[in-house]
């Protein structure tokens, strides 16, 4: 390789710094980038149904971010963050930008708890109440447009029963029927 001297060395770890640092500078102003989708499906015990579009954090980095710097969040969008394992969680609110309601969902998709309007920018931490495998977090004031309550129901590939057999009288009582995931395996009821 051909010995480009000290001034181009500068210039050429300047240029990769403009260049490579340009994400970075501009990250923290929109957020990180939009995650990779999927459609779920709240069902509060009216069965009351409704869809969202939302952005899956999985990744420890893609939690960390989670909706931090997010300007704009459509009324039926969110963020799911799902964890490998059940765990009692904690959320705090520093640099979101938007108010939202945290959706705090078990291994089975049955909503554990809600945070309803958290503060923008706030240090103080939001726990789930018991061990919960997601979190949703939607636009502040979702949670009391869907009336929605501990033990509705979340309908996604990442819980383990398939909720659209429920009893939506007893949303914690399956039908008689045996559920099935949707690869086909039988769960016991829940």
């Amino acid at each position: 390789m051909k010995n480009i001297g000290r001034y181009g060395q500068i210039t050429a770890l300047t240029c990769l710094f403009l260049v490579g640092g340009w994400g970075l500078v501009m990250w923290p102003e929109h957020g990180q980038p939009k995650l990779p989708t999927e459609t779920l499906t709240i069902v509060n015990t009216k069965g009351k149904r409704s869809l969202f579009t939302v952005e899956l954090a999985i990744t420890p980095k893609e939690q960390m971010a989670g909706l931090m710097y997010r300007r704009f969040l459509a009324p039926d969008a969110g963020m799911l963050f799902v964890f490998a394992k059940p765990k009692i969680v904690d959320f705090w609110m520093k640099n979101t930008v938007l108010p939202l309601d945290m959706v705090f969902i078990r291994k089975d998709g049955v909503v554990d708890s809600i945070a309803r309007n958290a503060v923008p920018y706030s240090l103080t931490n939001i726990f789930s109440a018991d061990p919960v495998i997601a979190t949703l977090e939607v636009p502040a004031g979702t949670a009391a447009r869907l009336d929605l309550q501990p033990a509705d129901r979340i309908v996604a590939s990442q819980f383990s029963a398939d909720c659209s057999r429920l009893s939506l009288k007893d949303p914690r009582k399956p039908l008689q029927n045996h559920l099935t995931s949707q690869r086909g395996v039988q769960l016991r009821p829940v």
